[in-house]
Formats: structure tokens, C-alpha cells, sequence
């Protein structure tokens, strides 16, 4: 007996794979192709099209003719231990040199400005069509920021590792930290690669090859297309006391034909909520968003990250507006920073707390440096220039330090603890920094591991609220330099050192020496050190 052919036909038909939320918008878009090419029964072009998927055997090209010589090994280096890092992280992924390559990486010396900003790109990326050249094409800016400063290797990494998590699928995050979240600012740290990002990237390469393996057989299948539609697209906060809990609501909504991933990640601890889910299609989500705002004060901005597996829109960035009233305000005139004298100093520390505050202080002690303290209730008028607030009526208490004489010459941290009647506010703490004398900071340079290339360090040089002047600045090192240069703020100057990238491979030591008009400290020596390699 022969079953009718559009039977058949069905049986061999399927709903194409779901895909996870925190895609990238070019996976989905291919993903999409290949499965409108099977819908239509198009099997040669949709097998054409399957074969420009990534798969778990890229092939690359690495240029870096535009590299300095003494640097290109290095870079390799870095590279190798990413390929090795991803290939552990997602089974089976592995990496091949090639003149056809899926993946190219290249680099240039600035690259073009981001749209809308003075600050220059630290890397491109470009995605090409099937046929017309790498899958995904990588340029890493050799410098970057402005003004323009020399890429760091932790920059190269997180750049390169980024492009291997786009190739692979993976959705770009707007927050900063891990590998898909890179930034073009300069100065950021190295970015590992999450434990999300890794599995997300096995589920989206075994979906690449169910693709595959259904255009070789000749199944059709029907596209997926879930579509999300959010209310409200910023979560704002009223004015609420500090320590108070906020609620918001964000309801998803899928407009599609399947159902929408989600994925939410805050870039805040202070966020309590569901992180995932799944709407059917035609229907909708009510997500429950809860903030602490304990650690805060004043007009406060987070933000929470939306990933779908909507290909129109697979990530959103939720801006959330808060105003936080502090329920307490440590205000000390003058600054944190105390000059002591010969014989020692008092400071004046005011608690000033906030109508409804419910907290009292019932006890005070002062650590880290020799002193003792004393309380009593206090009212007055009073600014909070640190906060940005002007002179008003405040109420709550005045603590006096008394510090010492026994402080020896340099900076030294001391902290002011006070006990409370609040129980979600038992201790809380106010850091107070007093110094002897005219202070570098720090006080000794660690310049870490240096190669072929200049590099710059910059030492402080502090004595707030009193003048003296540096007679002139000096390095004992054939291949370092130094100069100084006056700051806004009375007191303080800013020593500039750089290294010139041409010392002998080794260890070395030596010493800045700032002269001083200051009797009492004419010469201030900063010990120099580091390695290189």
C-alpha cells in the first residue's frame, strides 16, 4: 500500500531549531536564509548557503604585516591561547591556517571614529555574504582612545576573542565584562569567556549542523520567527529613600509564529529577577524586576540587557532611572585628605540624616590610625560639595578626630565607624586619608612587564592645600624620562615617566628623584622596577 505523496512530504517536514536567546542578528539572518531556501523546496541553494554557516572547523588568516616586528610573536602568542581557550570551552571547536579562510583578523594603526562619538574605534568588524570572502573579517585598532594611546595586550585578546565569539553566533553585549561585551574605551582588563557564552555557543553549533544535515537530505522545513514586543522600553523609579526596595514590571510580548527566548542580564548586583524564560507565540510574559537600593544615593542609573531570539531584535539595552534620597550623608569640609601639623590635628566629621531616616548613632570608634574620637547631636546649615549639594538645614551629629602626633611621613587610612539603631544600617563607615608632608603617590612605581614600545606612568605628587613647588625631576634610568607639571588643585602635581622601549631584556631598578623647595623635604625618591622581556 503507497501512502499519498503530499503525506510524505509532510512527514519529511519540520519546524526549524529553536534558537536560543543572545544570537547575533547575522546568525539569525543566515539561519533564517537556509530555512526559507528548505521551505521552498530550493535544497542546492539552501545546501550552498548551509555550507557558509560556522562550524566547529574554522579556517583563518592572521595579517599583521601592519604589527611591529617586536610585537607580531607576542600577538600569535595571544592568539594561540584563545584558539585554545574556545576550543576547551565549546568541544570539538578547532582552528586551521588557511588561504580560504572563514575568519581573518588583520590590524591598523587608527581606525575610523564610532558614529555620533571623537573616540576612534578599537576594532571593525565585517560580515560578508557567501561567496564574497570571509565569514567574519576582524581589523584591530594598533591604537585607540582619545588622545590616542598604544593597544594593550589585554585589548588585542579581548578583540580577538570577541570576533571568535561572533563568528560562532554569539549576540554582542552592551555591558562590558565578558567576552562578547567589549567596549572601545581603552584601559580595560582581560575578558574571559562567560560559561553562558560557551554553552550558548555549542547549543547554536549543533543547530548549524541539524541545518546542514537537512539540506543534504532534502527536508523542508519551516522558518522560526518569534518577535518581541516590550513595555515599557526604560523602567523609571519614583524618589524613594535609600535602603528601600523598588518593583518594576516588563512585560514581553511575542508577535511571532514560535516561541521567543529570553534572556535578561543586569549590569548590577543590586537586581533581583527572573534571568530567562520562554513566551509562546501569540502570547505574552509578565517579568517581575526588584531593586535594592541600599548601596546607592542619589540620581542613580542602571542598566539590564535583553537577549531574544528575535532576529530583528536580538538584544535591547532597558535604561533604569532611579532617584535614591540618601538616608545618611558623612560630610567633612575640606575633603577626605587631612595635612596634619607638628603636634597633631582635630577634624570635624558631621553624620547629617534624613527626615523618616529612622537611625541614631549609638556608639563611634576610629581605626587604622592613632586618634580618638568624640560625638554629640548637632544641627546647623551645612554643604555637601562632594554630593553637589549646596549649603541647607541639616540635623544629625558632629564627630571630632583627634589625630596624633605619632603619624610617621606619608599617607596613612584611618575609618570612622559608627554604630546604629537601623537594622538594615547597623555599622556604617566614613574613610578619612592623613598625611604628613608631601606625599607620592604611589610610592613606588611597578612599571610590570615592558617590550619594544613605549609606555607611560604617571606619579602624584600631593600635599593638598599648601604650596611648595618641584624644583625639577630626574630618572636614573638610561631608558626612562620624566617631567612635571602643575594641577588645578593647590598642592598637587602630576610626574609624568615614560619608557622609551629600547632597555636591554632583564630585570631593572632605579629611582625618580623630585626636588622639592621644601626645607623640610627636599628630595623625594620614588623606587622604579619591572621587567623586560
Amino acid at each position: 500500500m503507497f501512502l499519498p505523496l503530499l503525506f510524505v512530504v509532510a512527514l519529511q517536514s519540520s519546524i526549524a531549531p529553536e534558537l536560543p536567546a543572545g544570537v547575533g542578528s547575522e546568525f539569525q539572518a543566515a539561519c533564517l536564509e537556509v530555512e526559507g531556501r528548505l521551505e521552498a523546496k530550493d535544497f542546492a541553494k539552501a545546501q550552498r548557503l548551509a555550507s557558509h554557516l560556522p562550524s566547529l572547523d574554522v579556517p583563518y588568516q592572521w595579517s599583521d604585516a601592519n604589527v611591529r616586528p617586536a610585537d607580531r610573536t607576542h600577538y600569535i602568542e595571544i592568539r594561540d591561547r584563545l584558539f585554545k581557550i574556545w576550543g576547551h570551552m565549546v568541544p570539538g571547536l578547532t582552528f586551521k591556517e588557511s588561504t580560504k579562510p572563514a575568519m581573518k583578523f588583520g590590524f591598523e594603526k587608527v581606525l575610523a571614529k564610532v558614529p555620533d562619538s571623537d573616540l576612534p574605534a578599537g576594532a571593525a568588524l565585517f560580515f560578508s555574504p557567501p561567496g564574497e570572502g570571509p565569514m567574519v573579517e576582524s581589523v584591530i585598532g594598533l591604537t585607540r582612545g582619545n588622545p590616542a594611546v598604544e593597544v594593550t595586550d589585554a585589548e588585542v585578546y579581548n578583540e580577538t576573542s570577541y570576533a571568535i565569539g561572533r563568528y560562532l553566533g554569539l549576540a554582542p553585549s552592551p555591558i562590558p565584562g565578558s567576552a562578547l561585551g567589549r567596549t572601545d574605551l581603552p584601559g580595560m582588563g582581560f575578558a574571559s569567556v562567560s560559561p553562558i557564552e560557551a554553552s550558548r555557543a555549542q547549543e547554536l553549533m549543533a543547530i548549524t549542523q541539524k541545518l546542514r544535515d537537512a539540506a543534504e537530505h532534502k527536508k523542508t522545513m519551516t522558518p522560526t520567527k518569534p518577535s518581541v514586543f516590550l513595555d515599557p522600553v526604560k523602567l523609571d523609579g519614583a524618589t524613594v529613600l535609600q535602603g528601600k526596595k523598588i518593583d518594576f514590571s516588563l512585560q514581553l510580548t511575542n508577535r511571532g509564529n514560535s516561541t521567543l527566548n529570553y534572556w535578561l542580564q543586569p549590569d548590577c548586583g543590586c537586581f533581583s529577577l527572573k534571568r530567562s524564560g520562554k513566551v509562546e507565540a501569540g502570547g505574552s510574559a509578565l517579568v517581575q524586576i526588584r531593586m535594592d537600593t541600599t548601596q546607592y544615593h542619589g540620581p542613580v542609573e542602571k542598566k539590564i540587557a535583553l537577549f531574544t531570539n528575535d532576529p530583528a531584535n536580538p538584544s535591547i539595552l532597558l535604561p533604569v532611572t532611579v532617584n535614591i534620597r540618601p538616608r545618611y550623608q558623612f560630610i567633612r569640609p575640606g575633603g577626605s585628605v587631612v595635612v596634619v601639623p607638628d603636634g597633631g590635628a582635630n577634624v570635624d566629621v558631621y553624620l547629617a540624616i534624613s527626615e523618616g531616616a529612622g537611625l541614631d548613632a549609638t556608639s563611634a570608634d576610629f581605626h587604622g590610625i592613632a586618634g580618638t574620637v568624640k560625638y554629640v547631636p548637632w544641627k546647623g546649615v551645612l554643604a555637601d560639595p562632594e554630593n553637589g549639594e549646596g549649603a541647607k538645614p541639616r540635623t544629625g551629629y558632629k564627630f571630632t578626630i583627634h589625630l596624633d602626633d605619632s603619624l610617621p611621613p606619608g599617607r596613612a587610612s584611618g575609618t570612622l565607624s559608627v554604630e546604629t539603631t537601623n537594622p538594615d544600617f547597623p555599622s556604617i563607615r566614613f574613610n578619612l586619608s592623613a598625611q604628613k608632608g608631601i606625599v607620592a603617590l604611589p610610592d613606588q612605581l611597578y612599571m610590570g612587564e615592558l617590550g619594544g614600545r613605549p609606555v607611560p606612568a604617571t606619579i602624584l605628587l600631593s600635599r593638598p592645600h599648601s604650596v611648595y613647588k618641584i624644583l625639577g625631576v630626574a630618572c636614573d634610568l638610561a631608558s626612562f624620562s620624566a617631567k612635571f607639571s602643575a594641577l588645578p588643585q593647590p598642592g598637587e602635581y602630576k610626574v609624568e615617566i615614560t619608557y622609551d622601549g629600547k632597555a636591554t631584556i632583564g630585570e631593572f631598578h632605579g629611582l625618580l628623584t623630585i626636588t622639592t623647595d621644601d626645607p623640610k623635604q627636599p628630595k623625594i625618591l620614588v623606587p622604579i622596577s619591572g621587567v623586560v622581556r
